[in-house]
């Protein structure tokens, strides 16, 4: 009987266990690309959802409509929320294609829904708006320059095409809805992906920081890809033998990276579009 219930409880624990563990791997958002399913595109037929945005018990309507300009053309979109009684409504309008719309609670400490936009502004680059219904109102936060993945906890996951070491990388970037309905970037960061194809090769010799904090020198001909960038003054790299480490760089007036005096034209041998 004693071994049964030893047994049993073993069990229970490693149950627990892996619970915590898929929670954790949630909260990180080692999952992006998550998207909730209340997602409304752009539809000429004016349908959207229902949901009720200001907590107010009632369902209010959320519709993404296409702008067309005088001449009929597709010029941009529009977010409309009617008011559950339908006696009211208020829109934003903005420029752009594609634009998608999800209703999802960013935060856990007031009884507000949010509406996230995301919009193809041009050529597959896109940018995020995030908003609030309060009052009959709609506010939103300042523009996010990328497309969104919302997680949890009002983190908000977002992607774009960077240039780091002369080339365009697919990359990504987190931030925190504040309390006030400000964002907040939880670090300075832009994190990379990349393949094992993707690495270049130096023309010249780069000083490095080491995780060790250790100043060294890579030769010319290392193969290396950057890993994240804050795209204003550091570059933390991986080299094809596993090293780690961090390039300073500046911005030039004609906004071209500069490495150690030189252009990152001039350094890196094969730059490409990886994104």
């Amino acid at each position: 009987m004693k071994k049964l219930i030893a047994l049993l409880m073993a069990m229970l624990m490693l149950v627990s266990l892996c619970s915590c563990g898929k929670d954790k791997d949630n909260q990180l958002g080692e999952q992006p690309g998550i998207i909730p399913d209340s997602t409304v595109e752009v539809e000429k037929d004016g349908e959207g959802i229902q949901a009720d945005l200001d907590g107010d018990g009632a369902d209010e309507t959320i519709k993404v409509e296409v702008v067309n300009d005088e001449l009929g053309y597709e010029s941009g979109w529009k977010l409309v929320v009617e008011s559950s009684d339908s006696s009211t409504s208020t829109s934003f309008q903005n420029d752009g294609f594609l634009a998608k719309a999800n209703v999802i609670d960013l935060d856990s400490f007031d009884n507000l829904q949010e509406i996230v936009v995301t919009y193809d502004y041009a050529s597959d680059n896109y940018a995020t708006y995030i908003f609030r219904y309060v009052d009959g109102a709609l506010t939103h936060t300042p523009e996010i320059w990328g497309k969104y993945t919302a997680i949890s906890d009002g983190i908000i996951t977002v992607y774009y095409n960077v240039e780091v070491l002369g080339s365009t990388w697919n990359a990504y970037t987190t931030y925190k809805l504040g309390n006030d309905f400000s964002l907040v970037r939880n670090d300075n960061m832009w994190y990379i992906e990349s393949t094992e194809d993707d690495y270049l090769t130096t023309n010249t010799d780069i000083a490095i920081t080491t995780e060790d904090d250790i100043v060294t020198t890579l030769p010319a001909g290392t193969r290396i890809v950057p890993v994240s960038s804050d795209l204003e003054s550091i570059i933390n790299i991986r080299t094809e033998d596993g090293t780690y480490g961090t390039i300073s760089f500046s911005i030039s007036s004609g906004g071209q990276s500069v490495i150690g005096g030189q252009d990152v034209d001039e350094i890196i041998d094969d730059t490409q579009y990886a994104g």
